[in-house]
């Protein structure tokens, strides 16, 4: 049978958890009116339940088994210390010698409204982390792409502007700037980063982490290159070689290119950087003495073809020239190179043979 403190708290409880019955509300209301002390436990106890979120949990929470378990842990330890007022005759056990171990009826008053707050403050704290984590887990991943053949212009929350490139995508979470600002990129883009000093700028791809502060580069990485290039154009870039373990992370300032071999995982900085680098964001194809192959794979992401080149002859040769592929077509630009009577072309469907 309960004492009237075991249906005080059950009262609570229901009170707390909307199971209490009209009977129920008047009777904690007489019980709180009786004393200040009782206000007092109750408001505890009412402002600890709704400081938390996931109060929602505990709706079926068992007062009585909470005390019973915080009992046996202090038993454990070596029982309680009464009060006076909660003292009575001891028992013995049959051999007379050694005293029942007391039951948790005779625990205090006051720790038993220590034992419901504490139970109730480690239960809403687990609730609570367990939300928090699972809510992070569930964030959607927010994801920009520039289809085949056309760029794409976005601007992140943080306000760091990205051009990308054709065929090229990035990822972020919808928690981007809160914790950090990571992006995770997928072929070509062009990154104007907002400076912000507590967060740094994270790209990442799978063969090269660029870390910024506040600057612009471009990095490249398509997963069908052999290569990926990092230019940096103002400010400085820390590189990370996510193809070598044993390298260290690698500082870029300036006018620098970076270039990462995919095959060897060899990373070469240098710095012969020029504005023709990202001319592409502004639809240009600046020829400044560029490789037959170079050409190729500028051509085949701004115009969404596969352009190859047949034999070794082109290697050698170097062009020179600008065009705006937004303005002019494949077939006009492939007319004016064949017209410096080094390379003639075939156009097939989407299949472009440089010879």
């Amino acid at each position: 049978m309960k004492n009237k403190q075991e249906e005080i708290a059950d009262l609570i409880f229901r009170s707390l958890t909307g199971e209490a019955t009209p009977q129920d509300d008047e009777e904690l209301k007489r019980w709180i009116s009786e004393s200040p002390e009782n206000e007092r436990h109750f408001r505890q106890l009412k402002d600890l339940w709704t400081s938390t979120e996931a109060v929602g949990n505990l709706a079926r929470y068992d007062a009585e088994t909470a005390f019973e378990k915080f009992s046996e842990r202090v038993m454990a330890n070596g029982g309680f210390t009464q009060d006076e007022t909660n003292m009575s005759d001891e028992t013995t056990s049959d051999d007379g010698d050694l005293p029942k171990q007391k039951s948790w009826f005779y625990v205090p008053v006051w720790m038993r409204w220590a034992a419901v707050i504490l139970i109730i403050a480690g239960c809403c704290w687990q609730f609570y982390k367990h939300g928090q984590q699972s809510v992070e887990q569930q964030l959607a991943q927010i994801c920009v792409e520039a289809p085949a053949g056309s760029q794409t212009i976005t601007t992140l929350p943080d306000g760091t502007r990205i051009t990308l490139n054709a065929g090229s995508r990035i990822s972020y979470s919808q928690s981007f700037g809160i914790k950090d600002r990571n992006v995770a990129l997928m072929g070509e883009g062009y990154f104007e980063v907002a400076h912000n000093n507590e967060k740094p700028f994270t790209v990442t791809t799978t063969s090269i982490s660029v870390r910024d502060i506040g600057t612009k580069f471009s990095l490249a990485d398509y997963p069908n290159d052999n290569e990926a290039q990092v230019v940096l154009t103002d400010g400085s870039v820390e590189l990370d070689n996510k193809l070598c373990s044993d390298c260290s992370n690698v500082v870029m300032k300036k006018g620098q290119r970076a270039v990462l071999s995919k095959e060897s995982g060899k990373l070469v900085v240098t710095g012969d950087a020029s504005e023709s680098d990202i001319a592409w964001t502004t639809h240009q194809l600046i020829l400044d003495g560029k490789s037959i192959y170079a050409i190729a794979k500028e051509l085949g992401h701004s115009y969404n073809v596969r352009v190859t080149v047949s034999g070794d002859r082109l290697a050698t040769y170097h062009f020179f020239g600008q065009f705006d592929t937004s303005t002019q077509s494949l077939q006009e630009i492939l007319t004016a190179l064949s017209s410096t009577g080094k390379l003639r072309y075939k156009i097939n469907g989407k299949k472009v043979t440089l010879y």
